[in-house]
């Protein structure tokens, strides 16, 4: 049984699925739409539509809706895919719905930077906007991974950015989920022969995580700290292997302090 639906609201509909059922999964689909169901009604909506099990228009608008729980949407459409893939090892029946939910993805991190943005200085991000923006980027790295392992660099960029943006909108006070993220977009530009652009990305991790290397001179560093160092190991690596480091031998001598540092 896929684990992720364990806590889904429409727990019911994934296990028609997975046994085949899928007259009886549209029964079921068109019966919770019909009555309104709070969570999933998008997604139910995608798989009626491509199924052919309801017209384009008898379904309507399939739009996300920003005043209610928009993330868990995107991630109820994310089990579906996840079963096609992993279960059902339908990977045609999967890419509609991996187009759509990599547009809806784009459009909730424009969304959560907007939110931020209005926020007043010294304002907090609200828990729900933490919590969708925490789900949202394990939605966006399980799809910038589906298109690394198919060389779809272009969608990986743009799914490796989308996770970066939510980021560095609501999380940018924790240098290991930033860096990380940063260095994730660098190299993914790298793959679509954009350095330009990837050394934006490092340039801004070396420059911000710099101070680390004196910080844990005299400290053990812990595992948070760690993948903050890592990501700066990583940005200065990304720099020489682009041939935009200003001193490649001071940034490799760097490279191997930092080594040193993880290893402890």
């Amino acid at each position: 049984m896929n684990a992720l639906i364990e806590t889904s609201p429409n727990k019911d509909f994934f296990e028609l699925l997975l046994n085949y059922q899928n007259s009886k999964a549209a029964e079921l689909a068109k019966t919770k739409i019909s009555a309104e169901i709070a969570v999933g009604g998008l997604m139910l909506k995608l798989w009626l539509k491509n199924g052919n099990y309801l017209s384009a228009d008898a379904v309507g608008l399939l739009k996300l809706d920003f005043s209610k729980e928009y993330a868990q949407e995107i991630a109820e459409l994310g089990r579906l895919i996840d079963i096609y893939l992993s279960d059902l090892k339908q990977k045609e029946a999967a890419k509609p719905f991996i187009a759509d939910i990599t547009e809806y993805l784009t459009a909730s991190a424009q969304h959560i930077e907007k939110l931020a943005k209005a926020i007043s200085a010294g304002g907090k991000i609200q828990a729900n906007t933490w919590m969708d923006g925490a789900s949202l980027r394990d939605w966006a790295l399980y799809l910038a991974t589906y298109y690394e392992d198919r060389k779809d660099y272009a969608n990986e960029v743009q799914m490796r950015f989308v996770r970066c943006k939510i980021t560095n909108s609501i999380m940018n006070h924790y240098m290991h989920l930033v860096g990380p993220d940063m260095v994730g977009v660098g190299r993914a530009l790298e793959k679509i022969n954009n350095p330009e652009k990837a050394f934006m990305f490092y340039n801004a991790v070396t420059l911000d995580f710099a101070p680390l290397l004196d910080e844990f001179a005299t400290k053990k560093p812990q595992e948070e700290d760690k993948l903050s160092l890592w990501a700066l190991k990583e940005a200065y690596s990304g720099l020489i292997r682009i041939g935009k480091s200003e001193n490649p031998d001071e940034d490799k001598q760097k490279v191997l302090q930092i080594e040193a540092l993880i290893k402890n």
